[in-house]
C-alpha cells in the first residue's frame, strides 16, 4: 500500500451575498471522495447556508464560515445522511470584484447522529462568486 491509498480529492463551490464590507450570507455544495486504503473509502456530499466572515477586505481575504446544511456520508455498507453543521477557515484571492479562487480547510459533523457519522476535516479548493453588498 503507497501512501496514496489513504488519500482523496474534492472541491467547493460557493456563493455569497455581502451584508457588509465584511459580513456575507453564504451557500455551498462539497464533495469530496476519500479513499481508506485496500479499495475502500466513501464519498461525502455536503450543501448548506451560514455567514462568512472576513477577516480582510484587501486582494487576499482570509476567512471563518459557519453553515447548516444537510450532508451525505455514502459508502457501500452503510450510508448516512441528515443535518450537518460546517466550521471552516481559509482565505480566498479576488481574481475580481465578485470571482475568487482559494484554499479551504472545513470540518463537516452529522448533527442528527455523532456515532454514525464521525466527523470529517478536509482541505479543498474553492471557487466563488460574490454578489456586493
Amino acid at each position: 500500500m503507497n501512501s496514496l491509498d489513504k488519500d482523496g480529492i474534492g472541491g467547493q463551490v460557493y456563493g455569497a451575498i455581502g451584508l457588509t464590507d465584511t459580513m456575507s450570507l453564504s451557500a455551498s455544495g462539497t464533495f469530496l471522495e476519500h479513499c481508506v486504503g485496500s479499495g475502500a473509502g466513501f464519498r461525502i456530499f455536503n450543501v448548506g447556508a451560514g455567514i462568512i466572515y472576513n477577516l480582510d477586505v484587501l486582494a487576499i481575504q482570509p476567512f471563518a464560515a459557519l453553515r447548516l446544511g444537510y450532508l451525505a456520508r455514502i459508502e457501500q455498507e452503510s450510508p448516512v445522511e441528515g443535518v450537518s453543521l460546517s466550521i471552516s477557515i481559509g482565505f480566498d484571492y479576488l481574481l475580481s470584484e465578485s470571482v475568487t479562487v482559494g484554499l479551504g480547510a472545513e470540518y463537516l459533523g452529522l448533527l442528527t447522529d455523532f456515532g454514525a457519522a464521525p466527523a470529517h476535516a478536509s482541505f479543498s479548493l474553492r471557487f466563488g462568486f460574490r454578489l456586493p453588498h
